[in-house]
């Protein structure tokens, strides 16, 4: 019998979560140009000591260089990680993972990364990098996709490879949110268009408005122009927010809070709130994508990760639009227990 990395991790289970501690803290010191145990601590989220013990260690191995510049992988080092990041999702047993979300969730494609996109920058970074390889694959099969705002959104734009799509149409999912610039679907959505050589148009008005407002805007040709190009989309990818984030950010008032305390809301995409059945239970009046457009015949991309959003991800998910499911170990863990 041939025995395998699997076979010896069965043996000995806490070699697994050591395997992924020191993948993480390769991938970082690749990423990053000679970065210091400090650096490293707060991008891994791992404590200084325990960089200082696996940093000597790692030395030791000759996978890595420290000098006081900084910290730097090795030529051997990156051959393991190549290795590694190969063979990572099938020695772990993701793709297990993936197709229990997918049957749990009713989603059609789950992919899962390593990590907690909440507490680690390589998660985060990853999860982006996921998003934006899903991007590049269909920009070859749709003409015109929307984009919602937030940091995930914004994290996919970074990561994605420039390319040359003019005759594609990228649009925003939303108006404006009223929060930091570069994390509003219109910057995210001038930020792809800008890496992909694509056309884009922007929607310039505050997402959350009364309805009155939001139909006398509609008189307006531009911006009626935008709201039909938008609801239109043939794909559009999208995050969601827990009920903290929203509080936090000032996107709900106090009696709103209220309201959804009490109607057990755990989840926001779109200005909708969803409890833990995936029903809407509220939603704030927005210009831009709506519920039932999602429910046309359109490919629903959902991106996001973190334990702390695991609930949010499966209430929004259990709505059952979503045709491509984008998170992390963290939050499918979460799920699946």
């Amino acid at each position: 019998m041939e025995l395998k990395l699997q076979d010896l991790i069965k043996i000995l289970p806490e070699a697994k979560e050591i395997i992924k501690r020191r993948r993480i803290i390769l991938k970082t010191i690749s990423e990053l140009s000679s970065p210091g145990r400090r650096t490293l601590a707060k991008e891994t989220s791992l404590g200084e000591r325990t960089i200082r013990n696996e940093t000597e260690l790692l030395a030791t191995e000759n996978l890595i260089s420290v000098s006081p510049q900084g910290i730097s992988i090795t030529s051997e080092g990156k051959e393991i990680l190549q290795a590694m990041e190969k063979n990572f999702k099938y020695v772990f047993d993701f793709e297990s993972m993936e197709k229990k979300l997918q049957e749990q969730l009713n989603i059609p494609k789950v992919i899962v990364i390593p990590g907690d996109s909440g507490i680690s920058e390589v998660a985060r970074r990853e999860l982006g990098k996921a998003g934006a390889n899903i991007f590049g694959e269909m920009k070859s099969n749709f003409k015109s996709i929307s984009v919602a705002g937030g940091t995930t959104l914004a994290e996919v734009a970074s990561q994605l490879v420039p390319f040359q799509k003019p005759e594609l149409l990228i649009l925003p999912a939303r108006g404006g949110l009223g929060e930091e610039m570069e994390l509003q679907a219109n910057s995210i959505a001038a930020k792809i268009a800008g890496k992909l050589g694509a056309k884009y148009k922007l929607l310039h008005i505050p997402d959350a408005i009364s309805e009155k407002i939001a139909s006398e805007l509609l008189y307006n040709h531009h911006v009626a122009q935008v709201i039909s190009l938008i609801r239109e989309s043939e794909a559009i990818f999208l995050s969601v927010s827990n009920i903290n984030e929203i509080v936090r950010r000032g996107q709900v008032e106090g009696k709103e809070i209220q309201l959804l305390k009490e109607k057990n809301a755990v989840g926001e995409a779109l200005g909708y709130f969803f409890n833990n059945n995936g029903e809407i239970v509220y939603s704030k009046s927005s210009i831009g994508i709506k519920i039932e457009d999602l429910e046309k015949n359109k490919m629903v991309v959902l991106i996001a990760g973190g334990q702390g959003k695991s609930k949010a991800i499966e209430a929004v998910a259990k709505k059952g639009f979503a045709d491509i499911l984008i998170t992390d170990e963290g939050a499918a863990e979460k799920i699946l227990n």
